[in-house]
């Protein structure tokens, strides 16, 4: 089994023994990171393309930082989905957001479901030229960091979730030129987000379907 190169589990199973000599692997998807006894493995397994992961149960701090220290070193990545299943995971001290040499230069789907994040990272920018598919869920965000986003080059399809409105009471606005590619946006938001919100003339030319909806957080 050391020449596989993908591997997709059934949901939720823990993820083997001995799967960081796996290193032809491509696929891997199904692994439950709730239980993190080899998550530092995932690091080692720099082929992977498609990695696909869940968890059942809410992180801890430490199992976080694990993770992202094994993502951190996965720099072929095209899709990256995490995805928690019930409660929403709050990395509340911004780990994921905050790596410094992001590895997903290349990424064109990127997928954090219900995995909150304080901000927008900094890494999700104009560098990302191959992203196409972005699921994002933050605590809160501003026109910044909305007009980071807009300079994705690429970007067709975008999920933004919003847990909160800005403390300080300012508009959301996003502003001409940005999401030259985008055709599908939907906000899910929380609060009185909607009414902050301003689209301006000239932004998202190839737009052809927005939703906006109202967000059920936890």
């Amino acid at each position: 089994m050391l020449r596989l190169r993908h591997l997709i589990l059934p949901l939720y199973t823990r993820l083997p023994d001995g799967i960081g000599r796996m290193k032809s692997l491509c696929t891997l998807e199904g692994f439950d990171i709730s239980d993190f006894r080899n998550v530092n493995d995932l690091g080692v397994l720099t082929n992977l393309r498609d990695l696909k992961l869940d968890n059942r149960q809410v992180p801890t701090e430490t199992q976080i930082d694990a993770l992202v220290t094994s993502l951190g070193k996965l720099c072929n990545l095209r899709s990256l989905c995490i995805c928690s299943i019930g409660q929403w995971a709050h990395d509340v001290n911004d780990r994921l957001g905050s790596l410094s040499h992001p590895p997903f230069h290349r990424i064109g789907k990127l997928e954090l479901i219900r995995w909150l994040l304080p901000r927008a990272p900094r890494w999700i920018n104009g560098d990302l030229q191959s992203l196409i598919h972005l699921n994002l869920s933050v605590k809160e965000t501003s026109t910044a960091e909305v007009s980071i986003l807009g300079e994705l080059p690429s970007l067709n399809d975008l999920n933004l979730w919003v847990q909160s409105c800005p403390q300080d009471g300012a508009s959301i606005a996003f502003g001409p030129g940005g999401f030259p590619a985008l055709e599908h946006l939907k906000i899910y938001c929380g609060g009185d987000f909607f009414s902050r919100l301003r689209f301006e003339p000239g932004v998202m030319p190839s737009l052809q379907k927005l939703t906006l909806s109202y967000l059920d957080s936890e």
